[in-house]
């Protein structure tokens, strides 16, 4: 307003009161990106402090020592208790089950009875408050796993949770992350393994096509087909498939199970498999089933068994026994 009344005075050109308000305008957004500038190195600032607080904290869980036998493995939870963060009431309350080298056992529980929890126990993602969780057989000894080596523990037993993570990288890189040294053809038997060779044939550059950030380009269920290659590649004793077939239609999932079961065969070697679903269809291919309840086994048997003899077993799946 001042300029346009200097110029309305004859003291200002119209050409310097446009070269001025230039000027000024570019000064506010030099400013202004300066500013930004700032705050950024401010927030990173800040960031880089709470990760390196991260980095500075000693590991609450500790690697031991042991080694595990060379065989097949089973697992054990003997008298397991958790309690929740902060000291509060058990999750896990005096647990205790047996799974032989070998078995397909089913476990089921409503939903918050802590069986993701008792999936995180077996590679030490998580540890127990109380008791023991053993792993071995009968033939070779049962080990503790809090003396067991970590990275011997988490190379032969894994978990496949519902949401698995693919990194924004190719195919074959996401798959050799449990097998780095593994050729291409080992890894399209991985694929046929998890029923996921029509994933790799859809894909327009094959194992090398990029997957994007947490697998965006892919379906819920080719995700999970692909996580379950991934822990197949690694050939672990102990699988553990936290609701990872959710998403999976029942064809390819009795296809993937029934391919656990050949490899056994094949490889002349055990893989006990541990499924937590609430599918009746992943139920009935398993050898045997475990209900979890008020964080304890509160019954086991065939899916026959319990439909049978438990009615709370009939009430978690919904069936009427009429």
């Amino acid at each position: 307003m001042y300029g346009a009344h200097l110029v309305a005075a004859g003291q200002l050109g119209i050409g310097e009161l446009v070269t001025s308000l230039l000027i000024a305008t570019t000064l506010v957004f030099r400013i202004e990106g300066i500013g930004r500038v700032m705050q950024t190195f401010a927030d990173a600032r800040a960031s880089a402090e709470r990760i390196w607080q991260l980095l500075d904290e000693p590991p609450a869980i500790r690697s031991g020592s042991a080694r595990l036998p060379d065989s097949a493995l089973g697992l054990k939870l003997e008298q397991v208790s958790v309690s929740a963060p902060g000291g509060g009431l058990n999750i896990l309350d005096q647990c205790s089950l047996t799974l032989q080298p070998g078995e397909i056992v089913a476990l089921v529980g409503a939903t918050g009875t802590g069986k993701s929890l008792l999936a995180s126990l077996l590679p030490r993602l998580s540890d127990i408050s109380a008791g023991r969780l053993l792993l071995g057989s009968d033939s070779a000894g049962w080990h503790d796993i809090r003396q067991l080596d970590l990275s011997e523990l988490r190379r032969r037993v894994h978990v496949v949770p519902q949401e698995s993570f693919l990194f924004s990288d190719t195919l074959a890189a996401n798959l050799r992350l449990c097998a780095p040294q593994a050729s291409d053809e080992q890894l399209r038997h991985g694929l046929r393994l998890a029923a996921a060779e029509d994933v790799l044939e859809r894909l327009p550059q094959g194992l090398a096509t990029p997957l994007g950030d947490r697998g965006v380009t892919l379906s819920g269920g080719q995700r999970q087909r692909l996580s379950l290659a991934r822990a197949l590649l690694g050939t672990p004793d102990i699988l553990c498939l936290d609701d990872a077939t959710s998403a999976l239609d029942a064809i390819s999932e009795r296809q993937v199970l029934n391919n656990i079961r050949q490899l056994r065969r094949d490889q002349g070697r055990a893989t006990t498999l541990l499924v937590i679903s609430s599918k009746l269809s992943t139920i009935l291919l398993a050898d045997r089933v475990l209900m979890l309840q008020h964080g304890k086994i509160a019954a086991s048997g065939t899916h026959a068994e319990l439909l049978h003899s438990n009615p709370d077993y009939r009430d978690l799946l919904g069936i009427d026994h009429g």
